[in-house]
């Protein structure tokens, strides 16, 4: 399923440095979103049939698994085509929100280890790198910059829902928004 929606240029102006930045500061401030909530809370669905605080902490985490997939992809050209991955698929069959709380400290662990990663590989890179092209499966060709603006919004997007969560949790959190308006 290949789509043909051209990427959004919300962050066109917005300069490399602030995204990488941005990026950069995703692992500490998702694991701040959630600071001094229990399982719990983290598990309970508070708005109905949207995800619990705990399903949107996994995802982020297994979409940067996919991101991470997709940048190297991109700077490799090794394969244009991304995988397509049903994110609500893989929220109830592998039962996100039944995650233990080790369970959920690890995928912190990992995304801290992904993105450090990936920033490794970013700061490398020239500027003709960043207009690589992959081809993804929702939103067509998208270059390298583009998978850099899509997981740096993507997790504070997530933060932003699990922020409203915490408001009505009746246990706000002040967070700030690194990057705005949002891609989608």
């Amino acid at each position: 399923m290949i789509a043909n929606n051209s990427f959004p240029d919300t962050y066109k102006s917005t300069e490399t440095e602030f995204l990488l930045n941005a990026f950069s500061q995703g692992p500490q401030r998702l694991k701040k979103a959630v600071e001094g909530l229990s399982l719990e809370e983290m598990r309970k669905r508070i708005i109905p049939d949207k995800w619990t605080i705990a399903e949107i902490v996994v995802h982020v985490v297994d979409s940067e698994l996919m991101g991470y997939c997709r940048i190297y992809q991109t700077i490799t050209q090794s394969d244009k085509v991304f995988a397509y991955y049903n994110q609500n698929i893989w929220t109830d069959i592998l039962d996100y929100n039944e995650y233990p709380q080790d369970m959920i400290d690890d995928r912190f662990i990992l995304f801290e280890s992904l993105r450090n990663s990936i920033l490794h590989t970013f700061k490398n890179l020239s500027t003709k790198d960043w207009t690589r092209t992959g081809l993804h499966p929702e939103m067509g060709d998208i270059t390298l910059r583009n998978l850099l603006e899509l997981y740096a919004d993507h997790c504070e997007r997530h933060i932003d829902q699990i922020i409203q969560r915490r408001i009505i949790l009746g246990k706000p959190i002040k967070l700030e928004s690194i990057l705005e308006p949002r891609l989608y």
